[in-house]
Protein backbone atom coordinates (compact mmCIF):
# COMPACT_ATOMS: atom_id res chain seq x y z
CA UNK A 1 0.00 0.00 0.00
CA UNK A 2 3.13 2.37 0.70
CA UNK A 3 3.91 2.03 -3.49
CA UNK A 4 7.14 -0.22 -2.46
CA UNK A 5 7.91 -2.02 -5.65
CA UNK A 6 8.14 -6.05 -4.75
CA UNK A 7 8.62 -7.24 -8.26
CA UNK A 8 9.46 -6.43 -11.88
CA UNK A 9 8.57 -7.80 -14.83
CA UNK A 10 6.79 -10.86 -13.37
CA UNK A 11 4.53 -12.55 -15.04
CA UNK A 12 2.60 -15.56 -14.01
CA UNK A 13 0.82 -18.63 -15.89
CA UNK A 14 -0.91 -20.86 -14.21
CA UNK A 15 -3.12 -23.71 -16.16
CA UNK A 16 -6.31 -25.25 -14.45
CA UNK A 17 -5.78 -28.33 -12.84
CA UNK A 18 -2.40 -27.07 -12.12
CA UNK A 19 -0.45 -26.03 -8.81
CA UNK A 20 1.78 -22.81 -8.32
CA UNK A 21 3.39 -22.44 -4.91
CA UNK A 22 4.76 -18.85 -3.85
CA UNK A 23 7.71 -19.39 -1.06
CA UNK A 24 10.04 -17.23 0.16
CA UNK A 25 11.43 -15.94 3.87
CA UNK A 26 9.04 -13.78 5.75
CA UNK A 27 8.59 -10.44 4.78
CA UNK A 28 9.39 -10.75 0.82
CA UNK A 29 6.05 -9.78 0.15
CA UNK A 30 4.69 -12.90 -0.70
CA UNK A 31 1.28 -12.14 1.21
CA UNK A 32 1.17 -9.13 0.07
CA UNK A 33 1.47 -10.86 -3.23
CA UNK A 34 -1.81 -12.56 -2.54
CA UNK A 35 -3.64 -9.02 -1.91
CA UNK A 36 -2.52 -7.28 -4.73
CA UNK A 37 -4.13 -10.42 -6.65
CA UNK A 38 -6.99 -10.11 -4.63
CA UNK A 39 -7.77 -6.44 -5.58
CA UNK A 40 -7.66 -5.57 -1.79
CA UNK A 41 -4.21 -3.34 -2.89
CA UNK A 42 -3.86 -1.50 -5.46
CA UNK A 43 -0.95 -1.99 -8.00
CA UNK A 44 1.84 1.53 -8.28
CA UNK A 45 2.58 0.58 -11.48
CA UNK A 46 1.62 -2.26 -13.90
CA UNK A 47 -1.48 -4.28 -13.69
CA UNK A 48 -2.59 -8.05 -12.26
CA UNK A 49 -4.51 -9.14 -15.51
CA UNK A 50 -6.67 -12.38 -14.67
CA UNK A 51 -7.47 -14.58 -17.36
CA UNK A 52 -10.42 -15.47 -15.96
CA UNK A 53 -13.65 -13.04 -14.33
CA UNK A 54 -12.35 -12.53 -11.13
CA UNK A 55 -15.25 -14.12 -8.92
CA UNK A 56 -13.65 -17.68 -10.73
CA UNK A 57 -10.24 -17.31 -8.37
CA UNK A 58 -11.20 -17.43 -4.81
CA UNK A 59 -8.74 -16.43 -2.49
CA UNK A 60 -8.38 -18.05 1.25
CA UNK A 61 -6.33 -15.98 3.57
CA UNK A 62 -4.50 -17.19 6.93
CA UNK A 63 -7.03 -15.40 8.66
CA UNK A 64 -10.48 -15.93 7.84
CA UNK A 65 -13.37 -13.44 7.68
CA UNK A 66 -16.37 -14.40 9.86
CA UNK A 67 -19.42 -12.68 8.53
CA UNK A 68 -21.83 -11.24 10.91
CA UNK A 69 -25.00 -14.26 10.39
CA UNK A 70 -25.53 -17.88 10.64
CA UNK A 71 -23.30 -21.05 10.26
CA UNK A 72 -24.26 -21.49 6.78
CA UNK A 73 -23.66 -17.48 5.79
CA UNK A 74 -20.08 -18.94 7.36
CA UNK A 75 -19.68 -21.19 4.39
CA UNK A 76 -21.37 -19.27 1.82
CA UNK A 77 -19.83 -16.22 2.09
CA UNK A 78 -19.68 -14.19 0.17
CA UNK A 79 -22.71 -15.11 -1.19
CA UNK A 80 -25.60 -15.20 0.86
CA UNK A 81 -28.10 -17.80 0.89
CA UNK A 82 -31.10 -16.62 2.89
CA UNK A 83 -32.81 -18.79 4.98
CA UNK A 84 -35.71 -19.15 2.43
CA UNK A 85 -33.52 -20.06 -0.14
CA UNK A 86 -32.25 -22.69 1.90
CA UNK A 87 -33.58 -26.21 0.49
CA UNK A 88 -32.71 -29.29 1.49
CA UNK A 89 -30.57 -29.85 -1.16
CA UNK A 90 -28.77 -26.60 -0.34
CA UNK A 91 -28.33 -27.87 3.53
CA UNK A 92 -27.19 -30.71 1.96
CA UNK A 93 -24.43 -29.37 -0.11
CA UNK A 94 -23.60 -27.30 3.04
CA UNK A 95 -23.28 -30.38 5.16
CA UNK A 96 -21.41 -32.03 2.56
CA UNK A 97 -18.98 -29.20 2.17
CA UNK A 98 -18.13 -29.03 6.67
CA UNK A 99 -17.75 -33.34 6.04
CA UNK A 100 -15.38 -32.83 3.15
CA UNK A 101 -13.09 -30.52 5.73
CA UNK A 102 -14.05 -32.27 8.80
CA UNK A 103 -15.90 -29.58 10.62
CA UNK A 104 -19.39 -31.26 10.30
CA UNK A 105 -19.90 -31.92 13.53
CA UNK A 106 -20.46 -27.76 13.88
CA UNK A 107 -24.10 -27.81 12.50
CA UNK A 108 -25.13 -30.36 15.41
CA UNK A 109 -22.89 -28.42 17.82
CA UNK A 110 -23.95 -25.14 17.40
CA UNK A 111 -27.53 -25.39 16.84
CA UNK A 112 -28.34 -25.48 13.23
CA UNK A 113 -27.79 -23.74 10.28
CA UNK A 114 -29.44 -20.69 11.53
CA UNK A 115 -27.11 -20.51 14.47
CA UNK A 116 -25.59 -16.67 14.75
CA UNK A 117 -22.84 -16.33 17.05
CA UNK A 118 -19.61 -14.07 16.91
CA UNK A 119 -17.69 -16.51 14.72
CA UNK A 120 -14.00 -15.82 15.46
CA UNK A 121 -14.81 -15.93 19.27
CA UNK A 122 -16.98 -19.42 18.83
CA UNK A 123 -14.85 -21.36 16.30
CA UNK A 124 -11.00 -22.54 17.05
CA UNK A 125 -8.50 -21.14 14.58
CA UNK A 126 -8.36 -24.81 13.50
CA UNK A 127 -12.58 -24.51 12.34
CA UNK A 128 -11.75 -21.32 11.10
CA UNK A 129 -9.31 -22.42 9.00
CA UNK A 130 -11.01 -25.13 7.36
CA UNK A 131 -14.30 -23.02 6.95
CA UNK A 132 -12.30 -21.15 5.24
CA UNK A 133 -11.24 -24.30 2.79
CA UNK A 134 -15.02 -25.31 2.61
CA UNK A 135 -15.63 -21.79 1.16
CA UNK A 136 -13.56 -22.65 -1.58
CA UNK A 137 -15.11 -26.40 -1.80
CA UNK A 138 -18.55 -24.61 -1.85
CA UNK A 139 -17.99 -21.83 -4.67
CA UNK A 140 -15.84 -24.19 -6.94
CA UNK A 141 -14.05 -21.75 -8.54
CA UNK A 142 -11.45 -22.41 -11.41
CA UNK A 143 -8.31 -21.24 -9.24
CA UNK A 144 -7.87 -21.38 -5.30
CA UNK A 145 -5.15 -18.84 -3.44
CA UNK A 146 -4.37 -20.37 -0.23
CA UNK A 147 -2.65 -17.97 1.64
CA UNK A 148 -1.07 -20.16 5.01
CA UNK A 149 -4.82 -20.88 5.50
CA UNK A 150 -4.25 -23.97 7.12
CA UNK A 151 -1.24 -23.77 9.34
CA UNK A 152 -3.24 -23.61 12.70
CA UNK A 153 -4.37 -27.33 11.57
CA UNK A 154 -2.16 -30.71 12.35
CA UNK A 155 -0.31 -31.99 9.75
CA UNK A 156 -2.59 -34.86 9.11
CA UNK A 157 -5.48 -32.46 8.39
CA UNK A 158 -3.46 -30.57 6.44
CA UNK A 159 -2.53 -33.57 4.37
CA UNK A 160 -6.14 -34.26 3.77
CA UNK A 161 -7.00 -30.73 3.20
CA UNK A 162 -4.40 -30.49 0.76
CA UNK A 163 -5.40 -33.80 -0.74
CA UNK A 164 -8.96 -33.26 -0.87
CA UNK A 165 -7.99 -29.98 -3.01
CA UNK A 166 -5.94 -32.01 -5.55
Amino acid sequence: PNGERLASDLNVDVQEGRSLMVTGPNAVGKTSFFRVLAGLWPTSGGAVDLKVPREEVFLVPQKVYSVMGSLADQVTYPKHVSAKERTADVEARLLATLNQVGIGYLVDREGGWDAKRKWEDTLSLGEQQRLGIARLFYHKPMFGVLDECSDAVSADVEEQLYTALH
